[in-house]
């Protein structure tokens, strides 16, 4: 699984900065205080399914949110996080509530996790001790504060650069160093789903100004986002069937497998949804995944590309991209 938040521009009146706070664009940007809320997710990386989601004040961290998703992860889950979560008591919060998490480290965490971003040591077992902050969080939510056994795992990326992840998997038989890149590159799909989010369902559209309207429109965006991927998943599973069994039968198939169009889908699902909710039976499903099934486009494996850097958030209208409709 993957934690990961997101900042979302709300509508500018008194009660947005009462009940979310604000951020100050930069000067380039006008210098404005802006109201804004951190969305937060527990996302199942296999299922692309949101299992837990909060929409809180911007000027609380995301390891607080990090915190609040961990007793709704699975026992024993594997959660990854990237470089703003590394803390004493969110490694833990985890260990306390037997959840596995790799995250990624920024330089200075500690002096063992420095070490590896300048030497060629592949790995490191070492104990993690609070400091008087650690201490004083983790007594405020009835937590022992000792040491901590750790693995920081370093990892080399395709464009030379080195990482360091920092783990509670301690055994190198479960997974060797070498798989740690391959680990980590699956949390990914999260920040893709973010942009499916705001794009497709335009999650920063509010239909009010209201507090209640703000939460009420997050997580009715995160339902409609949840149905259709499941009926995604079982397209999905239908084409994958029907191609195999045409191999198996020796018959001509495509050269890419194809893939389902999660657009497309979420815009047949828009017409169904209400309809479902009233009646959530199987029989109001399969026609809308018979539609699904006859909207793929061909996966073609190995292909990516540089992640464009953006000048910023707008400050006025939600992010456009590519709507359902």
């Amino acid at each position: 699984m993957a934690v990961d938040g997101s900042m979302l521009n709300l509508p500018k009146t008194p009660a947005m900065f009462r009940a979310f706070s604000g951020q100050r664009m930069t000067k380039k940007r006008g210098g404005l205080v802006l109201p804004m809320a951190r969305f937060s997710q527990l996302y199942d990386i296999h299922s692309d399914v949101t299992w837990h989601a909060i929409v809180q004040p911007s000027s609380l961290s995301e390891s607080v949110a990090a915190a609040d998703h961990l007793e709704h992860a699975p026992a024993k889950s594997l959660i990854l996080y990237d470089r703003g979560y590394p803390s004493y008591f969110l490694a833990a919060r985890h260990i306390l509530l037997k959840r596995d998490f790799c995250m990624r480290i920024p330089r200075g965490f500690s002096a063992e996790t420095d070490r590896l971003f300048k030497t060629d040591q592949p790995s490191s077992v070492f104990q993690l001790i609070p400091n008087h902050n650690a201490q004083a969080l983790c007594k405020e939510h009835d937590m022992a504060a000792g040491p901590l056994k750790l693995r920081a795992v370093r990892v080399m990326l395709n464009t030379g650069e080195v990482e360091v992840l920092l783990t509670s998997l301690l055994d190198p038989d479960l997974i060797p160093d070498a798989d740690f890149g391959e680990l980590y590159a699956l949390r990914w799909s999260v920040e893709g789903d973010f942009r499916h989010l705001k794009s497709r369902l335009q999650l920063e559209n509010w239909t009010g100004k209201r507090v209640e309207c703000i939460e009420q429109d997050v997580h009715a965006r995160v339902l409609a986002k949840n149905l259709s991927t499941t009926l995604v998943f079982a397209a999905q599973a239908q084409l994958d069937a029907e191609r195999a069994q045409k191999i198996a039968d020796d018959l001509p198939v495509r050269k890419h497998r194809a893939k389902v169009n999660a657009t497309a889908a979420l815009h047949l699902c828009k017409f169904a949804l209400v309809a479902f909710l009233l009646q959530p039976t199987l029989q109001t499903l399969e026609p809308l995944i018979a539609q699904i099934v006859s909207n793929t486009n061909a996966q073609r494996p190995g292909r990516s590309y540089p992640r464009k850097q953006t000048s910023g958030k707008s400050t006025r209208y939600p992010m456009a991209y590519k709507q359902t409709a």
